[in-house]
């Protein structure tokens, strides 16, 4: 088991110059105060960490720290199988290789939004690929 990548809470303000241009900055929001990491019993995909612990700020700047979100974790679980044959007496072999990425499936969960602006906001946007399995077979002679 690994525990889940740091990530940034962000949110974007928009400054219009002088001219007719408008610049669009990722910055960083205030901290709350609240606990930022919910109960794992309490997690869900629509609501990973406490979103309550951010906010944007009355300023340009904000408080909150770089990755103090931590991410989802992820569990690895890999399986091997290598079976070989012998053919004859002279010593030719037939090999067959089964390798499987995480054969229990279990979900692991992807990214996650934390832009205080974006309407999915602490919310898991996709999910970590499943299941895979290789078969490899090689004769020997």
């Amino acid at each position: 088991m690994v525990s889940g990548n740091p990530l940034n809470p962000s949110y974007i303000s928009s400054n219009g110059g002088l001219s007719t241009s408008t610049y669009y900055n990722s910055l960083r929001p205030d901290i709350t105060g609240a606990e930022i990491s919910l109960p794992k019993s309490d997690r869900t995909v629509m609501r990973f960490f406490n979103t309550a612990a951010f906010t944007i700020p009355a300023g340009q700047f904000g408080t909150a720290g770089r990755d103090c979100i931590t991410g989802p974790g992820q569990i690895n679980l890999d399986l091997n199988v290598r079976k070989s044959f012998a053919l004859d007496d002279k010593n030719r072999r037939v090999n067959i290789d089964l390798a499987s990425a995480e054969p229990a499936q279990s979900p692991q969960l992807g990214s996650v939004s934390t832009n205080i602006n974006s309407q999915n906001y602490g919310q898991v946007l996709n999910m970590r690929p499943m299941r895979s399995m290789t078969m490899n077979l090689g004769v020997n002679f």
